[in-house]
């Protein structure tokens, strides 16, 4: 990518946005298959769900 694009103000703010978002999307990937471990090797589900609603 050409530096004078990523220069201008729009560019740049869409590329952020963009890593930005890759980023929540990659937290919550990791955070969805870290609970389904745990909830597969317990059994239990419910107190998952408890925990996460509180918090």
């Amino acid at each position: 990518m050409p530096l004078h694009v990523i220069r201008r103000r729009t560019p740049a703010l869409a590329i952020l946005a963009g890593l930005a978002v890759g980023m929540a999307m990659l937290g919550v990937l990791l955070s969805s298959a870290i609970s389904g471990r745990m909830v597969s090797r317990s059994g239990n589900v419910k107190p998952y769900i408890v925990t996460g609603r509180s918090c």
